[in-house]
């Protein structure tokens, strides 16, 4: 292993409650009901377009045709954009996981499906002593993760090559991205997936803590 890949959203810090606030604004706006952070965190993981669209599927009354949804994801996305962290946190212990890897030399970056200008913004914010190799996220008309190629364009130009790099994730979005690079994958229950739903799925390396998550890292560096 030459590097830690961390997800941002439900394994880094925890965002559900301002991703929330910002898609029931915008139901708000077509009269749509809201949904629970529950419900949220169980739409996200593959970009928040899909998040929403997710979210209307299960909450509207009628259909939304194409254009609304399209109006619908700007109002959202410019909500989000004005108040993207209001409730949200690091997880208990990730800032000392971050510093653990800052004194063994293991280098670490983000790579995560939320916009990148966003993601530029809040690492440093919650986290502005950490040298984080990259961070980055969704690109206007950029791929997602676990495309192979987003994966590739990234980590490459750091010199890290497939099976090269540590996936650290909540989600089978992140288990599927380390599978893609031919990569080790730790998963985290702790996020925005519960454990059933990350077994039904097929993954068994499961971290229930940031403690455990920890152990586990060290005993691959």
């Amino acid at each position: 292993m030459k590097a830690v890949v961390f997800d941002l959203d439900g394994t880094l810090l925890d965002t559900i409650g301002d991703i929330a606030n910002s898609m029931n604004y915008a139901l708000k706006c077509y009269d749509i009901p809201p949904c629970t952070e529950d419900e949220v965190k169980s739409f996200v993981g593959n970009g928040l377009k899909m998040a929403l669209a997710r979210a209307i599927a299960k909450k509207a009354v009628k259909s939304v045709d194409e254009n609304d949804q399209n109006l619908m994801f700007s109002i959202m996305e410019n909500y989000y954009h004005k108040h993207p962290i209001e409730k949200t946190k690091p997880y208990d212990g990730i800032p000392m996981l971050l510093s653990l890897l800052d004194k063994s030399g293991v280098p670490y970056g983000v790579l995560s499906n939320k916009d990148d200008d966003l993601a530029k913004m809040i690492i440093p914010h919650f986290f502005p002593s950490h040298p984080f190799l990259f961070v980055r996220g969704k690109r206007k008309g950029g791929k997602l993760k676990p495309d192979y190629e987003l994966l590739s364009d990234t980590l490459k130009p750091f010199g890290i090559k497939e099976g090269e790099a540590l996936f650290v994730g909540d989600s089978e979005v992140d288990y599927i991205a380390a599978n893609n690079y031919s990569s080790k994958s730790l998963i985290v229950t702790y996020g925005f997936r519960e454990r059933r739903a990350l077994e039904k799925f097929g993954i068994e390396n499961l971290s229930d803590s940031v403690s455990e998550l920890r152990e586990k890292i060290f005993s691959l560096f």
